[in-house]
């Protein structure tokens, strides 16, 4: 029994060392954004985002990377390399995002087949837009996208989302990217690394050493 609590906190304990609230890191974001023709406060327009390539987080790749903070401007190519990243769907410090554990099923469902798939990138930013500010703020414009796989995409996403599905928003990191100067940019948000495989296999031999030690002083 006392081996099993042991080892429970044991596990706790290195869950909690690998896990966050806020961090500051370096993000570089790339420089190529899709082009994304929408409806902002009624008014057509077109816009940048939707998985920019190649992005990097403090020098590892990332997958994806979709804005979450339509009315931000944010500059590529361009390395941040004071950003505040969190796991918990904040932006900007402490701003809650709007529906971020939506957009975080988005992410869940979506994100990964988009990364071969430009029109599902584009649906899933124009998603991901419609979600954070409300349709009444910003839509696709679906006239513009009509017969196409971008259109039967978005309004998949949409009808997924009418039931409010929650994400699972710790697996993303969401990145407030700033400079050197302190200036804050467009939120961004992407897949949180994989912790690597040394890593894992150093956090398992200390809870099996700690065990072992603990027995042998009871011994």
């Amino acid at each position: 029994m006392k081996k099993t609590a042991i080892l429970t906190a044991l596990i706790l304990a290195v869950m909690a060392s690998v896990s966050y609230a806020t961090q500051i890191g370096d993000y570089y974001v790339g420089g190529n954004y899709n082009t994304i023709y929408s409806l902002v406060n009624g008014s057509r327009t077109a816009e940048g985002g939707g998985s920019v390539t190649v992005s990097k987080l403090n020098g590892a790749t990332v997958p994806f990377d979709y804005c979450v903070d339509l009315f931000t401007v944010v500059y590529v190519p361009a390395d941040y390399n004071n950003s505040i990243i969190t796991n918990n769907g904040t932006i900007h410090g402490a701003q809650q995002l709007n529906n971020y554990q939506q957009v975080a099923w988005l992410l869940d469902r979506y994100a990964t087949p988009a990364i071969t798939n430009t029109n599902m990138q584009i649906a899933l930013q124009a998603a991901i837009w419609t979600k954070v500010n409300g349709a009444s703020v910003y839509s696709l414009d679906t006239n513009y996208y009509a017969g196409s796989t971008v259109d039967d995409y978005y309004a998949q996403m949409l009808s997924g989302l009418a039931s409010d599905p929650v994400g699972q928003v710790s697996k993303y990191d969401w990145i407030t990217p700033i400079d050197g100067n302190g200036a804050q940019y467009q939120a961004q948000v992407t897949a949180a690394p994989v912790p690597e495989p040394a890593t894992c296999l150093l956090f398992g031999a200390g809870v099996v050493a700690a065990i072992f030690l603990r027995r042998k002083h009871q011994l």
